[in-house]
């Protein structure tokens, strides 16, 4: 639903943009990066959702969260 909001709003703006929609498989039609993040913020696991490299990289994200002012 997304995508095909963000291909009506890029041909407004430049009638010459084409859009090209890839369908996941209904395995991971589930999936997205905000429910992978989530996951990981509370500390699930996500190995069988994304590569190992990305797993790494999110890991080290949610083990040193920046420090904000109050």
């Amino acid at each position: 639903e997304m995508e095909l909001q963000m291909a009506h709003t890029n041909k407004t703006l430049a009638d010459e943009i084409e859009t090209i929609f890839l369908a996941t498989s209904t395995e991971y039609s589930f999936l997205s990066s905000s429910v992978v993040k989530e996951i990981a913020k509370f500390g699930g696991p996500i190995d069988h959702l994304v590569p190992a490299s990305v797993v790494q990289d999110i890991q080290k994200c949610y083990a040193n969260p920046p420090s904000h002012p109050r």
